[in-house]
């Protein structure tokens, strides 16, 4: 009966310990699927917010690779295996910073560029428009003095010279000159 309570204290030990080593896999496997489903997220819209919890990510699954390097169970080329993974995935993980951190900075130079073209695109509208608009008080002027005329000689009936003044107001009024 001895014998027996000490195989089924070491088989509890046993099984807690591959307890212990499945939720570090099942945690590890998590952080994974998290990590891929961000990245394919990043690559269809891109966004400061994203790149930042990459980094969490990554550091996510970076962490669940040393808890599972951890485990005395695994054996010591699995260790030295994981180790290199590791290694590598920090190494990766700095040269992602490195893009990011450029990509930011094309972004920001991006955003630049393009506040001033649409200041310079504003500016040159609104020249244009003052110029058409001195443009058009120049020709109202000119049917103005022309009206004037027509007025004076008698020519054309007051009907006539009244729709022509109502259309040189709404000229003056479209350019904002009255």
């Amino acid at each position: 009966m001895h014998s027996q309570n000490i195989s089924i204290r070491k088989a509890k030990i046993v099984l807690k310990r591959i307890g212990h080593i499945t939720n570090r896999l099942e945690a590890r496997a998590k952080a994974r699927v998290e990590l891929d489903n961000h990245i394919k997220k990043i690559k269809k819209k891109p966004s400061d917010k994203k790149f930042n919890k990459l980094n969490l990510l990554i550091n996510s699954v970076m962490n669940e690779e040393i808890n599972l390097a951890k485990c005395n169970v695994i054996e010591t080329q699995r260790v030295k295996d994981l180790k290199e993974i590791i290694r590598l995935m920090h190494k990766k993980h700095d040269l992602m910073e490195t893009k990011l951190d450029e990509l930011k900075k094309e972004s920001e130079e991006c955003q630049k560029i393009k506040k001033m073209n649409e200041r310079r695109e504003r500016a040159l509208e609104t020249k244009m428009k003052r110029k058409i608009d001195k443009e058009m008080a120049k020709k109202i002027e000119i049917l103005e003095e022309k009206y004037k005329e027509y007025k004076k000689s008698g020519s054309l009936s007051k009907t006539e010279l009244n729709k022509i003044k109502k259309r040189i107001d709404k000229l003056k009024i479209s350019i904002h000159l009255k």
